[in-house]
């Protein structure tokens, strides 16, 4: 008789949604909206560069900014 074996569960992501920049610091908020850097709209919150973003735009262009490192990466490494 054979052993059978377990499936491993695939590995859980590093980087879960809204944990890549800590926002409970009293730095990211401000009492004037200023248009978001990346959609437009006002917002009173400021990413890591003191720019005024809201949380999801921030997240979502780090998140974007680190997929296309990963594939210049991955492509620069198949040369």
């Amino acid at each position: 008789m054979t052993a059978r074996r377990r499936r491993r569960a695939p590995p859980e992501p590093e980087y879960q949604p809204g944990q890549l920049l800590d926002w409970r610091d009293s730095s990211h908020w401000s009492d004037r909206p200023l248009p978001c850097r990346y959609c437009g709209f006002p917002a009173h919150t400021r990413d890591s560069r003191m720019k005024p973003a809201h949380k999801v735009c921030a997240e979502e262009a780090l998140t974007i900014q680190a997929a296309e490192a990963q594939a210049a990466y991955h492509q620069e490494g198949t040369k």
